[in-house]
């Protein structure tokens, strides 16, 4: 499905918190009689306050996509990630999951406009005397 670069570019595409060591695992193996199976598996190593390394990986999975997530998930159990950044990476993952997929990709979101001095993205549009600017859908992300 994924070659091993794409699976790892992948892998750290979606990593979103602090600066991290990845390891993407593809395994394949062939079953006596049947066909060849791969197994992936992610592995993010984090540098924890005094020095110390702790490491979360997801349990080898029969999708690559679903391995990003596990460790991901683990991530975020072990608390090196907040709910924000589990949610940017699962939208890069399902988007690349998409993408492999041959899914048809979405329509791009209309653009949003915030008032470049408060920020403020809902407004009755010139009410509050702000001056709204197009912003970035990344951008919104990134300051919520």
């Amino acid at each position: 499905m994924l070659t091993s670069f794409q699976f790892s570019q992948l892998v750290a595409a979606a990593w979103f918190g602090a600066p991290v060591i990845t390891q993407a695992t593809a395994s394949t193996c062939t079953l006596v009689g049947g066909a060849p199976r791969t197994s992936y598996c992610v592995y993010y190593t984090l540098s924890a306050p005094g020095g110390a390394m702790f490491g979360t990986a997801g349990p080898f999975e029969p999708c690559p996509f679903a391995a990003i997530l596990s460790a991901i998930d683990r991530a975020w159990e072990a608390g090196a990630l907040t709910g924000r950044q589990v949610e940017q990476a699962q939208v890069v993952v399902r988007a690349a999951e998409r993408v492999f997929v041959g899914a048809p990709t979405p329509p791009p979101a209309p653009p949003v406009v915030a008032c470049a001095v408060c920020g403020e993205t809902e407004d009755a549009f010139g009410e509050c005397g702000c001056a709204y600017v197009s912003v970035p859908q990344s951008h919104i992300l990134r300051a919520a």
